[in-house]
């Protein structure tokens, strides 16, 4: 289960899912509504490791490395 399923179920980008997950951009409430019913439908859990290794990719990015 990842952020596409979501995204699919909430009919909404896997951009939208990730925002309101982290709560980085301003998303309608009621398209966090839908998504965070979503969420809560398919039981998803945020994978940590991934989450890890997208936080280093994008350290490494910032850091011209």
């Amino acid at each position: 289960m990842g952020i596409r399923e979501v995204a699919q179920s909430a009919s909404v980008s896997p951009a939208t899912v990730s925002r309101v997950i982290t709560g980085a951009a301003r998303v309608s409430p009621a398209t966090a509504t839908r998504v965070l019913r979503a969420i809560r439908a398919l039981n998803f859990r945020a994978n940590e490791a991934a989450r890890a290794l997208a936080v280093q990719k994008k350290l490494k990015r910032s850091d011209g490395g």
